[in-house]
């Protein structure tokens, strides 16, 4: 897939997809089975995988696995959701990866809230975090 999209991708980057994808103990994908002509709008198909994916992240969060959910470029290639099968309209959302942590001390570090929360009163708002 990364040849097929860029004819020279960059050998480091293939080597860490390949290292990625050929050293997790296992990796899920996550597909949409997207119905355009549904009386669903497709966003909200969209968005209900997205909740999905979310509720299984922290499905395995909660069993005591370590897991990760990553999209990138490979992700929209429509060849490759085919060749899993996931043909148009259909299209992949992403791959967890899933293991054992090392640690289960750690500790995200995690960017103040304050810049991307607002008080709704009335008026139209900004947040501090698209200001600069």
């Amino acid at each position: 897939s990364m040849r097929r999209l860029e004819p020279e991708p960059d050998e480091k980057k293939m080597e860490k997809r390949h290292k990625r994808f050929s050293t997790m103990p296992m990796t899920i994908i996550l597909g949409m089975h997207l119905r355009p002509d549904n009386k669903i709008p497709l966003i909200e198909q969209q968005l209900a995988v997205g909740a999905a994916g979310m509720n299984l992240l922290n499905a395995l969060h909660a069993a005591g696995y370590g897991a990760v959910w990553v999209s990138g470029d490979v992700t929209y290639d429509p060849v490759l959701a085919e060749e899993i099968g996931f043909p148009a309209p259909h299209m992949l959302a992403g791959f967890f990866f899933v293991g054992t942590p090392e640690k289960t001390d750690h500790t995200p570090k995690r960017r103040p809230v304050g810049p991307y929360v607002a008080r709704w009163e009335g008026e139209a708002i900004s947040f501090e975090a698209d200001k600069g």
